[in-house]
């Protein structure tokens, strides 16, 4: 953890203040994201195999600027998202379908998500807010804290 976050304290405390007034008044999710991800390791650089650049630890710092509408989005909350559709919201069922594929296949899958990709998941879980509690963060925590059924961490 500390070779992936020892990056950002290579940012200049003008370049974050920057970032953080940036994504505070951008007017759209996509301008908020790319802010932040202009600072290094929060999605500076550009994946060499893909060409893209990572929003998830950006979606991160939105989710510490605005819970009300931002979520973390990571290869676990969306993944388990796409199982709860695929089985009707049924989580029951939905994380006994994530157990039949392997942890790290399924990580995989999801290891690049590009601003496009963050911008449409924390928009699905926006659809998914309960009334009675509307954070956009619960909605995430819930699809990370069922992710830990489906495949859980090493004792």
């Amino acid at each position: 953890m500390e070779e992936q976050t020892g990056a950002a304290a290579r940012n200049a405390p003008s370049d974050v203040w920057d970032a953080l007034c940036g994504a505070t008044f951008a007017t759209s999710d996509r301008e908020k994201l790319r802010s932040i991800m202009n600072l290094v390791g929060f999605g500076s650089s550009r994946d060499p195999d893909t060409g893209q650049r990572r929003a998830k630890r950006a979606t991160a710092v939105m989710r510490f600027l605005d819970p009300q509408e931002w979520g973390t989005v990571d290869w676990r909350t969306i993944s388990m998202m796409r199982y709860y559709e695929r089985n009707a919201r049924d989580m029951v069922k939905a994380v006994e379908e994530a157990r039949t594929t392997r942890k790290g296949d399924i990580a995989s899958l999801f290891d690049v998500i590009n601003e496009d990709g963050a911008v449409e998941t924390v928009e699905a879980y926006r659809s998914l807010r309960d009334p009675d509690s509307p954070r956009t963060v619960d909605v995430e925590l819930g699809f990370y804290g069922a992710s830990f059924l489906a495949w859980p961490r090493p004792s």
